[in-house]
């Protein structure tokens, strides 16, 4: 959830379960779970780069042009 909020105070433990619980049941997928021999073995985190606050705010990090693009963080 890091990127995906703004600001200093983004939260730990359950306050971040809680609203990627919220996007989920939102609708959001906000990542890939990556599987091997049918247990979970990886996890990525991507989706639009709209979604993630932190890259909207990133003077190091800001688009290139103005394409949608998703991004994996």
């Amino acid at each position: 959830m890091y990127y995906r909020k703004s600001g200093t105070g983004t939260g730990v433990g359950a306050m971040n379960r809680r609203a990627m619980k919220a996007l989920v049941d939102g609708g959001r997928v906000p990542g890939l779970i990556g599987y091997q021999n049918g247990v979970p073995a990886a996890w990525v985190s991507l989706g639009p780069r709209d979604d993630y606050a932190k890259l909207r705010r990133s003077p190091a990090m800001r688009p290139v042009d103005d394409q949608p693009v998703w991004s994996i963080v």
